[in-house]
């Protein structure tokens, strides 16, 4: 019974990821979003031969580094190299960008003088941390380094270190679950080549932070795992630890706490342990104590009592809302402040409200299937299908100056002008590259009948989570980055297994040096 369930669960997952991983391949492979730096309006863009250039030359340079570079220098050099060229490009763009933040990077940054001087103001009825208290947790580690400066390149500067800790942890978990370290050395590469992560690091929002934190707390998830002696509970503790702070940072990683305890629950079917199912059940609960203590915490600091803030289902409702550019349907559009303040900042009755619309909405789409089916076809385009993934138009992309080779250069990028054009089309082509190979790699394994391990399992569930969640709620692309960034693994693998495929005269030397390094680590 238990092997059926577990078999069946994981049928389930890979099923709503194929779905997904066609949507996206398909729509990917036929055209790209393009997102202007200036207005941010999308626009739909078909693919010419400057796309198939790219893509050929980006395969050529991938079987040169795989057949020259990554079966001659260890992952250890390998991860030290890329690391140190990546922290010199974050210096760089950190000193010569121009340090400013926009929205709610903005709204946050603008309360931690207020709040380290005492005045609470911002969490009163009709101010920011009202409507949005699931904020509050990011704002407590701003308010900690602007103990320190607030100079806001020293914020990028963390911002980098994040980045950093992101990378080192996806290669310490390839090195726990692929055993061909050929893939691992092509993880390391492919995570660094994913541009959008970087360029985030000009963005204070705590999406870096959270991700951070959420990708160590599954490292040390599966380490409690795959040990055996008394150090499991110590690995447990600092799981469960982590992801609940990643959630206080930013509640988008509870869909990261949700697919770790489906984990630990699969591995409680696999193996019957008495501990992991434990683990899963401390997981949410400490997570919500963490949340708890930190309103209580606030709201003793300020004598303000907080309520729970603007109701999921007004972002629901705006999710489900049209956009006068179709690729913008379930974006923001202000909906959710306009209607919690018109209840007078009431969460039942703008919860009541949002739940009237999202009905009507639903009856819409059955009335009307074929207009349902253009939304939401046009929702995800914009959404998994804009390459950069806003990681420009949501950094410094204005006051650039005109003078110094580096303002020039770095201006050509955040003002969308031809470096900026070139980045597009870069992502556009290892965008299509991540989403074919997941899916390829999804189907060849069911054709080889695969027996599904739970690190196969993970990224697809993650990225169903992102997928389903996003679909149904407020979406953008800048939110879903980390979903694609988590495919990776997946997509080296198939590209390996390509690589082997096309290159049997050294397969053999290549496979002789791997599992001598292998065994060397």
């Amino acid at each position: 019974m238990g092997a059926k369930l577990y078999k069946v669960a994981i049928v389930f997952v890979l099923l709503i990821a194929g779905i997904a991983l066609i949507i996206f391949s398909l729509n990917s492979l036929v055209h790209y979003v393009y997102q202007n730096v200036e207005d941010q309006h999308l626009e739909l863009r078909f693919h010419d031969i400057f796309s198939l250039l790219i893509l050929a030359s980006f395969l050529i340079f991938l079987y040169l580094i795989i057949r020259y570079v990554l079966t001659k220098v260890s992952d250890t050099i390998m991860f030290i190299s890329l690391a140190f060229l990546m922290a010199i490009a974050g210096a760089f763009l950190i000193i010569n960008c121009v340090p400013i933040v926009h929205s709610d990077s903005m709204m946050i940054y603008n309360y931690i003088e207020r709040f380290n001087e005492g005045n609470y103001i911002g969490i009163e009825d009709g101010y920011y941390f009202s409507w949005n208290p699931a904020l509050l947790g990011l704002l407590s580690y701003e308010r900690i380094l602007g103990k320190i400066t607030m100079n806001l390149r020293i914020f990028f500067a963390f911002e980098l270190l994040w980045y950093q800790l992101i990378n080192v942890c996806v290669w310490r978990i390839s090195r726990l679950t692929i055993k061909d370290m050929l893939v691992v050395k092509l993880v390391i590469l492919l995570s660094f080549l994913f541009f959008p992560m970087f360029f985030y690091i000009l963005q204070v929002y705590g999406m870096l932070l959270g991700f951070a934190l959420a990708l160590w707390s599954l490292y040390f998830l599966i380490l409690s795992i795959q040990t055996s002696s008394k150090k499991k509970y110590l690995f447990i503790t600092i799981s469960i630890i982590l992801i609940g702070t990643a959630c206080l940072i930013k509640q988008q990683y509870q869909i990261m706490m949700i697919a770790m305890v489906i984990i630990c629950m699969l591995e409680f079917i696999r193996s019957k342990s008495g501990t992991i199912v434990l683990t899963a059940i401390l997981i949410p609960i400490v997570a919500t104590i963490f949340s708890g203590a930190l309103s209580e915490s606030y709201r003793r600091a300020s004598g303000y009592d907080m309520g729970t803030g603007e109701p999921i289902s007004l972002y629901i409702a705006m999710g489900l809302q049209d956009h006068d550019n179709p690729l913008s349907n379930g974006t923001f559009n202000g909906y959710n402040y306009y209607t919690y303040q018109d209840t007078n900042f009431d969460e039942q009755k703008s919860s009541e409200l949002a739940k009237e619309n999202i009905e009507q909405r639903i009856e819409y789409f059955i009335s009307k299937p074929g207009q349902m089916l253009k939304f939401f076809y046009y929702k995800l385009t914009g959404t998994w299908n804009e390459p950069t993934y806003a990681s420009i138009a949501n950094g410094c992309a204005e006051l650039w100056g005109d003078g110094t080779p580096e303002e020039l250069f770095l201006g050509s990028l955040y003002e969308g002008d031809r470096l900026y054009t070139l980045y597009v089309r870069y992502m556009t082509v290892l965008t299509f590259l991540i989403y074919s190979a997941a899916l390829f790699n999804l189907l060849l394994k069911i054709f080889r009948r695969y027996e599904w391990n739970l690190y196969d399992v993970f990224p697809y569930l993650y990225m169903v989570g992102g997928f389903t969640y996003h679909m149904l709620s407020e979406s953008s692309a800048r939110y879903v980055y980390i979903y694609v960034f988590a495919l990776i693994p997946i997509t080296a693998d198939i590209i390996v297994i390509v690589y082997k495929l096309f290159c049997e005269k050294d397969s053999e030397k290549t496979n002789q040096l791997i599992r001598k390094e292998h065994l060397s680590c």
